[in-house]
């Protein structure tokens, strides 16, 4: 059974979950084919530990679900237009209509797409932010808010880093309850990032207690 202070997650995540299922995705079969890589489980304070062959990684998840979706959103706003058409069009309000008339040419160019009906003007695509989902209308709202702030002119560049901040606050949090196979999909997707050790704002994801370390703190060298 479980050590007092850990806990081992075999069940799925709550139905309510809203996290992104992509983000979790596979089995440790699929993930570790060589198990170089085991996961231990989740302490009391929300911290995943894993035991690697050079000793013992303990992540943050919260840091670590941003950094990775920082660099999806990123990698995607780098790549050409990408476009999520909505199943169900959203009749916009008449004010928030006149905003994205404003900026029209630079929403279409990011991936917005809307269409005049005779109920109003409608939002019938978004632009797809790697594999993040948004409110669409919330995503619209940010992006004008961005715009408007825009004073160096790189609409891209200001776009994508408003996308990454809100991605940012959608990311699992520390108290999540993290079950082992989402837990070894967040190692491999996290070690996929071109700087994996630190979150978008400077926090680290992870710390490494290497073997050799361990033998120095127990007397063992």
């Amino acid at each position: 059974s479980p050590r007092p202070g850990w806990n081992f997650h075999d069940t799925p995540a709550p139905a309510n979950d809203t996290r992104q299922a992509d983000m979790f995705a596979g089995t440790e079969a699929e993930i570790f084919p060589q198990q170089e890589v085991s996961f231990m489980g989740q302490n009391s304070g929300g911290y995943l530990v894993y035991d690697t062959n050079e000793g013992i990684t303990i992540i943050d998840p919260h840091a670590a679900h941003e950094r990775v979706n920082y660099e999806r959103i990123k990698s995607s706003a780098e790549q050409s237009r990408n476009v999520q058409k909505l199943l169900i069009p959203v009749i916009l309000h008449p004010t928030l209509a006149l905003e994205a008339h404003e900026f029209e040419a630079e929403l279409k160019d990011s991936g917005f797409e809307f269409a005049d009906t005779p109920s109003g003007i409608e939002l019938r695509a978004i632009p797809a932010i790697g594999n993040t989902e948004f409110e669409p209308e919330t995503l619209l709202r940010a992006s004008l808010k961005a715009l408007k702030n825009n004073h160096d002119g790189d609409t891209r560049n200001i776009l994508w880093r408003m996308w990454a901040t809100m991605a940012c606050k959608a990311s699992v949090k520390l108290t999540s309850k993290i079950t082992r196979d989402e837990a070894l999909a967040l190692w491999k997707n996290l070690h996929e990032c071109q700087q994996p050790y630190v979150c978008p704002h400077g926090r680290p994801t992870m710390i490494e207690l290497k073997n050799s370390d361990l033998l120095k703190r127990f007397g063992r060298e």
